[in-house]
């Protein structure tokens, strides 16, 4: 016979245990792995303490803690080793945490990238800046165009040639 502190115990248990159900199928994660919690302190076998830490794992993943969830599997299968279910979940939570790893490091690279073409643009803009600064100092200190001759050329009168006159015996005379 079951003895009546027994049958409190399992009572007790089974009613923070299906507490936490309910808040995890409200998806309020966090009451539901308090309700848990409390369950696992009533939780006097190992099958029912390897249940009571699956659904925190359970709880922990849909709170996107990865690292948390995981330990909670584990935690579950010290106490029920044969538990098909949470070893899936395990299995599940770790590929999620490799790709997060995964999908964070490229995130990463990405933004170092970003930031290295970022900082190279902005070198660009820097050295495009000084050359416009430079050639405006150059116009102000020599306003005469590059091309000096040219200009030369155009402000040069054009010269006269030099009077000859021819005298009637046929000689010519510069004047």
């Amino acid at each position: 016979m079951i003895s009546e502190k027994l049958l409190k115990l399992n009572q007790k248990l089974w009613k923070q245990f299906n507490l936490g159900t309910s808040y995890y199928k409200q998806e309020k994660y966090e009451d539901a792995i308090k309700s848990f919690q409390s369950a696992f302190e009533n939780a006097k076998d190992g099958e029912s303490r390897g249940k009571v830490f699956h659904n925190i794992g359970n709880s922990l993943l849909k709170s996107n803690k990865l690292e948390q969830s995981i330990e909670a599997y584990k935690n579950a299968l010290k106490f029920n080793p044969d538990d098909q279910d949470t070893k899936y979940n395990l299995s599940y939570a770790l590929e999620m945490l490799k790709n997060k790893d995964k999908d964070k490091n490229k995130q990463d690279k990405n933004d170092q990238n970003k930031d290295n073409k970022d900082k190279q643009d902005q070198q660009q803009q820097n050295q495009d800046q000084q050359n416009k600064d430079q050639n405006k100092q150059d116009q102000q200190q020599n306003p005469q165009p590059q091309d000096q001759e040219s200009k030369q050329d155009n402000t040069k009168q054009p010269q006269q040639p030099k009077e000859v006159k021819i005298s009637k015996d046929g000689s010519s005379k510069n004047s």
